[in-house]
């Protein structure tokens, strides 16, 4: 399975679902589009790992939306 992603020079791509993991870790992506919509990496909960969220709820926001536009 394929899922479209966001690389950290924002770039987007699409990679196998089964590299997803690598890439998060190493901190290559900075997003990816799963099922319920884009989930970005230190903001969105990813891989039922709660992260801990920087920056006010506008911030998050915009930066979602960001990501979506691009």
């Amino acid at each position: 399975m394929k899922i479209q992603v966001v690389f950290i020079n924002g770039s987007t791509g699409v990679i196998s679902i089964d590299d997803l993991d690598e890439l998060v870790e190493k901190k290559i992506i900075i997003g990816f589009h799963r099922s319920s919509g884009w989930a970005m990496v230190g903001i969105d909960d990813v891989r039922s790992k709660r992260s801990q969220h920087e920056g006010s709820w506008k911030d998050r926001k915009h930066n979602r939306m960001m990501l979506l536009a691009s």
